[in-house]
């Protein structure tokens, strides 16, 4: 098996590796018969030009971009109509930069899971309701919904 170095294009946020395994080789017939694969991968997740806020005070009393934004992706990714997010689990904000994976695991060191649930209405109000009377200053409540069905 031969590998080759990082490979850049022109894109420089895209590196690539070409890895030539050789399966068989025929001396008499001076061939081989070789496999060549092409890794691709990203060095960044993406880029923002705002700052994403998770300052503490901000997480804990108002709706944050980066909150804003993680809780459209999961809406969009698990198809849920409703989602809740513990404003403990948001541990850094980011820079205005390219973001790269490392930041997204320095938001999210603490290994946060979606989970979905079926809840009905009546139950989500319910929980709602007792967050309010257990956090009064929660003024960071406010809501996002899928508009597509």
């Amino acid at each position: 098996m031969a590998t080759s170095g990082n490979f850049s294009t022109s894109n420089q946020y895209i590196k690539y590796r070409i890895i030539v395994d050789e399966n068989s080789t025929s001396i008499a017939n001076n061939t081989s018969n070789v496999t060549v694969r092409v890794q691709v991968w990203r060095t960044n997740s993406g880029f923002t030009s705002v700052y994403l806020n998770d300052e503490r005070e901000a997480t804990r009393t108002e709706k944050t971009n980066l909150a804003k934004i993680v809780g459209k992706t999961v809406l969009k990714e698990t198809g849920a109509d409703i989602v809740f997010l513990n404003a403990g689990a948001f541990l850094s904000s980011i820079e205005i930069e390219n973001i790269k994976m490392a930041d997204v695991l320095r938001v999210f060191s603490l290994g946060n899971s979606i989970v979905t649930k079926s809840v009905s209405g009546e139950n989500i109000i319910k929980a709602l309701e007792l967050a309010l009377r257990q956090y009064p200053k929660m003024s960071a409540l406010s809501s996002s919904c899928r508009n597509d069905i």
